[in-house]
């Protein structure tokens, strides 16, 4: 069995029966809102027939909203696509920091 704690929420997850000995045990110790997992740490999950889904969808739609940028038109890739970089004589440093591009 695994128990994911974190402040006061708890994801148990595991062999059925170990799960609900848990929960009968923590529940006589513990005041517990006992249900599905929705949301944890910001993720929203789905599950299902023995799978879990996260998804970090309602915080990108949320930061998009704060940003005002909602309005903004999408693209399929958000750079430039036709630089040849290497000949360009750009590089990228090890830090993983991008350097200034001159076109």
């Amino acid at each position: 069995m695994i128990i994911v704690l974190y402040v006061n929420d708890l994801i148990l997850t595991g062999h059925e029966k170990l799960i609900r000995s848990c929960k009968e045990d923590h529940a006589r110790e513990f005041e517990m809102k006992v249900g599905l997992v929705h949301y944890f740490l910001g993720l929203e999950v789905w599950q299902g027939d023995g799978e879990l889904f996260g998804s970090q969808g309602k915080y990108d739609n949320e930061t998009i909203h704060r940003l005002c940028i909602d309005s903004c038109k999408p693209m399929e890739t958000p750079l430039v696509t036709s630089v040849d970089w290497v000949s360009a004589g750009s590089s990228f440093p090890q830090t993983g920091f991008p350097q200034e591009v001159r076109f």
